[in-house]
């Protein structure tokens, strides 16, 4: 059964944990670059409440003093006092770089109103400041150019660094305890739905074998055919939800028989043609039943296309070809595989030699050629390997499937 196949869940499990730590680092990131932004933004603001406040004392010192004002202080490089109808009094330290002159000229020809901007020259930082303050009474504006001391820049650096890496740290910590917790979560519902898979093979076996009872001395031939069937859609390469289908809808493929009177499932000879038309009807009683459930409605394929022959003589719906679902076609070859080999109330069991040769005699007409060649090619020579293991043995095997394509 699937051989090679790796249950998945402690891939799964793997998978969650990585998930949770990616996200919990991009969570820290996101959280730390937005806590350096904000106390940027905060420190920034707090720079600006001091160099505002330094300015108007400055503003007041220029009014006074006018030009003999000094040549700026240890915080402004520039200073300047507009006043309307008055000369504008400066005074700068001496020697400034080009640079930051030019800076101070360019934001004071551009600003009108309140404004500070921040930026940094030959690694230092600086800030322009435009306040408005007054002048004997009268509006006035004050142009500034604050440098930023290297200490205190420093410090400011450092405690936004800090916030960030505080703010990181905790989110890591938070990720790394929540860790454990969704695991043990995941683990408990994992467990629930074992539950539930449980519960689900035992409905799924018991209606299977509530038919199977009544069609036969034992309900071996329920495992039989959901074995071949198993291994004929390896074969042929069905993917994981295919192969689910199939093993649910090979195991209820008759399910419908539970409709069907005793005189004519039972019937030793041969049906007339009122009884096969009762027989029929075992189709749709099957597919009434399965409908009832979401999780045994997955089989519908099997039990209503398993009486469907490749040339469209088939019942109940007539589907030719392709037309047929895949899981339906696959399952048709083995079903009537094993009723040939099988010992029933009305006949003897063929032999495999003269099962095989039913099967190739009807490729094209009664079953899909290729799934006639992929069973004699896997299973033809190998039927008994399946057919004459004791009944635990492939309880066991189906187990071994169901766990290999119903992971939890």
């Amino acid at each position: 059964m699937a051989n090679g196949f790796i249950h998945p869940l402690p891939h799964l499990r793997q998978g969650l944990i990585l998930r949770l730590a990616v996200c919990g680092l991009l969570i820290a990131a996101l959280a730390g670059a937005t806590a350096y932004w904000l106390e940027t933004r905060r420190l920034d603001a707090l720079v600006v409440d001091l160099a505002t406040d330094q300015a108007r004392h400055l503003a007041h010192s220029l009014e006074e003093q006018g030009r003999h004002a000094p040549g700026g202080t240890r915080e402004f490089l520039i200073a300047r006092l507009e006043a309307p109808g008055k000369s504008p009094i400066e005074v700068r330290r001496p020697n400034l770089p080009p640079t930051l002159v030019a800076a101070f000229e360019q934001g004071a020809a551009h600003t009108a109103g309140e404004h500070h901007e921040n930026f940094r020259t030959d690694g230092r930082l600086y800030m322009f400041l435009s306040i408005a303050v007054e002048s004997e009474g009268q509006p006035a504006r004050f142009l500034g150019l604050y440098e930023v001391g290297d200490e205190f820049a420093r410090q400011v650096h450092v405690r936004t660094v800090w916030s960030a890496v505080a703010v990181i740290v905790v989110v890591l910590a938070t990720t790394a305890v929540l860790i454990p917790v969704i695991l043990a979560l995941e683990k408990r519902v994992v467990r629930y739905a074992s539950d539930a898979l449980e519960g689900n093979i035992d409905t799924l076996a018991v209606l299977g074998s509530a038919v199977a009872k009544r069609d036969s001395d034992t309900d071996a031939h329920n495992y039989r055919v959901t074995l071949m069937a198993i291994r004929l859609g390896e074969a042929v390469g069905l993917a994981a939800p295919e192969m689910r289908r199939l093993i649910i809808g090979a195991f209820l493929h008759d399910v419908g028989k539970i409709g069907i009177p005793d005189h004519i499932l039972l019937k030793p000879g041969r049906l007339t043609e009122e009884e096969f038309e009762v027989m029929k009807a075992h189709v749709r009683h099957g597919l009434d039943i399965v409908s009832t459930s979401r999780w045994l409605k997955v089989a519908a394929d099997v039990v209503g296309g398993h009486h469907e022959k490749f040339d469209g003589s088939g019942y109940p719906r007539g589907l030719r070809g392709e037309g047929i679902p895949l899981i339906a076609r696959i399952f048709a070859v083995v079903d009537v595989f094993d009723a040939l080999t099988s010992r029933r109330p009305y006949k003897e069991p063929f032999s495999c030699d003269e099962a095989c040769k039913f099967l190739i005699n009807g490729r094209g007409a009664h079953f899909d050629p290729a799934i006639v060649d992929h069973f004699l090619r896997v299973l033809g020579p190998t039927w008994r390997e399946i057919a004459e293991q004791p009944m635990e043995a492939m309880q066991e095997g189906l187990r071994t499937a169901i766990k290999a394509y119903f992971p939890n």
